[in-house]
């Protein structure tokens, strides 16, 4: 009646995760920001020119446009090596936006009134500090799979904006109950 199936897909799934670690490290693009957020006090300012930055990065932002995945953020003073800072990982429907939320805009107040774990306010600070920053994304297939990806990599790497609640680990964990 039913089939049993073997699990040497950890092989597969280890696989996976090598190559989406490989993926994210080697594909860094440079996210550009106007000199006008290098200075200080723009912070103040940074909401109402962050369509500047948005059209400055058209093109990354449209090649994540409705593609689920993993994706990294990366730092770094001009010059200097680039520090993994965030995994995060997003759906296909809502991508260009997730990753707007940390590197471009974010508005505090949501529809549902829940925080989008954005990195947005750490990510500013860098920016206004001077700091380069870079961002690297994967798409995952079969798109389910963009959980397992994300947990681990950062189990495995300790991104430094990745603490408890950022990963399903740390996340709150709703109860679910089978009844037929």
């Amino acid at each position: 009646m039913y089939k049993e199936v073997e699990i040497s897909d950890k092989k597969i799934l280890k696989e996976l995760l090598s190559s989406a670690r490989k993926c994210l490290n080697s594909t860094k693009v440079k996210f550009i920001y106007p000199d006008l957020f290098k200075e200080k006090g723009a912070v103040d300012t940074w909401k109402e020119h962050y369509k500047e930055i948005d059209k400055a990065n058209i093109d990354v932002l449209n090649n994540i446009d409705k593609r689920g995945g993993v994706y990294a953020i990366f730092a770094a003073k001009p010059k200097k090596e680039w520090q993994l800072k965030y995994i995060g990982q997003t759906k296909s429907e809502s991508s260009k936006q997730r990753i707007r939320s940390h590197l471009v805009w974010r508005n505090k107040k949501t529809k549902s009134g829940k925080s989008t774990g954005s990195k947005f306010d750490e990510l500013q600070r860098l920016v206004v500090s001077g700091h380069d920053v870079a961002l690297s994304f994967v798409e995952v297939s079969p798109e389910s799979l963009r959980h397992y990806v994300e947990e681990e990599l950062i189990n495995k790497t300790q991104p430094q904006w990745n603490h408890n609640g950022t990963t399903l680990k740390g996340q709150k964990r709703s109860h679910m109950r089978c009844s037929l």
